[in-house]
């Protein structure tokens, strides 16, 4: 049982590094979307994020 709450313990750990490295890479994007105009990439036009929603709120 204790190998199991450590093995649990280790994953959550990991899950929040991923989850926090995760956010600043939305961050960065974000912040480039809207701190310059839209760069053309492969003929596309980058268009502005959607606006996310924290979970839980409605």
């Amino acid at each position: 049982m204790t190998k199991l709450a450590d093995d649990l313990d280790d994953m959550q750990r990991y899950l929040d590094r991923q989850v926090k490295r995760m956010d600043s890479v939305v961050d960065a994007i974000e912040a480039r979307w809207q701190g310059l105009r839209p760069r053309r990439t492969d003929g596309i036009i980058a268009r502005r994020p959607r606006k996310r929603f924290a979970s839980g709120s409605s």
